[in-house]
Parts: C-alpha cells; sequence; structure tokens
C-alpha cells in the first residue's frame, strides 16, 4: 500500500510476486494469516529501526505468504479489492475503474463457480483462478505502462477484459496466462495440502535370502529335474 499511494509504484516488475497495483498485492481480511501477516510487519518494521530479530523470524516473511488465495472466493475477494484500490487511487470514474468494475461483476461469480466445475480437483481449479488473477495483472500493468509512456494530453482508452470474460465464461482456459515456475514454487509451499511432499521409501541393500550382499554366496542353479547337476570327472 506504502509504495502505491506514497512512491505512486503502481506498474512494479510482472515477474515480481505483489509488486505494484494487482490481485496478488492485496491481503484481504478475510485472509486465514491476516494476523500472521501484521504481525510480521510490526517484526519488519522493527528490523528496519535497527533492533534485535533473529534470522528465523525474519525468514517467516517467505513461508508464510498470503498474495496467493487458499479458496476460490479468497481470489475473487483480492480481485475486488485490486478494483475497489483503483477507485481510490484514480477515482471511481475513472475508465480503469469503469472497465475492472464492469469486469468484476460478471468473472467474479465465474470465479466462485469454479469449485463446480473442478469439484474432483480443488487443485486445477486454484490454479485456473490463480491464472485468471495473473491476466487481470497483465491487462492492468500493461495500460499503466502505456499510460506512463503517452502524452498528458492524449486520451488512452480502457484496458479490454473480454478475453478473461470469454474463458472463464466458456470454460476455455489455455487462453489464460501461464503461472511462472517460481510462482509455482510458491503456492506448492503455502497450499501445501493440494501438493503433498510424496516421500519415495529407501531401498535397503543386503541382508538375507541369497542376495549380492549375503555374504558374496552366488545360489546354485538346478536343473528341470530338481537335481544338483553333478562336477565333471565325478562318478
Amino acid at each position: 500500500m506504502l509504495d502505491i499511494f506514497r512512491q505512486h509504484d503502481l506498474v512494479g516488475n510482472g515477474m515480481e510476486l505483489g509488486a505494484g497495483l494487482n490481485p496478488f498485492s492485496v491481503v484481504c481480511s478475510g485472509h486465514h494469516n491476516t494476523k500472521d501477516v501484521l504481525v510480521l510487519a510490526e517484526r519488519q518494521a522493527t528490523v528496519k529501526a535497527g533492533a534485535t530479530v533473529s534470522l528465523s523470524d525474519t525468514l517467516e516473511f517467505k513461508t508464510k505468504d498470503a498474495h496467493f488465495p487458499k479458496t476460490y472466493l479468497q481470489a475473487s475477494d483480492k480481485l475486488w479489492a485490486c478494483c475497489l484500490l483503483c477507485c481510490v487511487h484514480f477515482g471511481e470514474n475513472h475508465v480503469l475503474c469503469a472497465a475492472f468494475f464492469d469486469s468484476m461483476q460478471i468473472v467474479c461469480p465465474l470465479i466462485q463457480n469454479l469449485e463446480c466445475v473442478f469439484a474432483s480437483s480443488k487443485k486445477e481449479g486454484l490454479r485456473i483462478a490463480i491464472r485468471a488473477m495473473l491476466a487481470y495483472q497483465s491487462k492492468v500493468q500493461a495500460w499503466l505502462r502505456l499510460v506512463r509512456s503517452t502524452p498528458v494530453t492524449t486520451v488512452v482508452a480502457a484496458p479490454n477484459f473480454s478475453c478473461i470474460l470469454e474463458a472463464t465464461e466458456s470454460q476455455t482456459y489455455d487462453s489464460l496466462p501461464r503461472v511462472p515456475d517460481q510462482w509455482m514454487e510458491i503456492i506448492k509451499a503455502q497450499v501445501a495440502e493440494l501438493w503433498p511432499v510424496v516421500e519415495v521409501p529407501r531401498i535397503r541393500g543386503g541382508g538375507g535370502g541369497g542376495g549380492a550382499g549375503s555374504g558374496g554366496m552366488l545360489p546354485i542353479s538346478k536343473n528341470k529335474s530338481g537335481c544338483t547337476p553333478t562336477p565333471t570327472g565325478v562318478s
């Protein structure tokens, strides 16, 4: 919030999670990690002030990341919160806010409907919701870059969110942008119940029963009759 309203850093870096004005930079009040984020923010302020805080405390900022939603409702809330921030910063009658608001009214219910569409695979459904959020981030940041490079006297048309609406309404999600690989690592760490770590059982060598580790003895093969073969020269 400080970067947006004090430093006016709206564009940010598209590959940096939570940078600039986008749905991922918003932590909604209903998020399950809200209290943790507030506590960690106070600790970060203490670190900047020069007080002594252990390294494990500062590392919690990375492990308790609240940028990604855990439910479809949280994804919808983040999109609405981003739209609200646009209205606060630019004014509710701004072209960006009007286009954003109109799109939210249709797309957000469709995002919550992903719970029914992907009832058997919440992991895939949540990934689609995150891709929809990433699509809005891409559209808004592209529009902000265009405004920044355009003379003040030139009117810039509102961003076109129709492709996001078409993808979610027709359930053809291939046109939505792909989640960056480095983001997927954070998602898997945050939503661990959907991406459980599979432990591969260790195969122990040696031990009993005729293996190569049982004293170096090789088993003697038998012929079809079941008799042990007689060495040559022995009657």
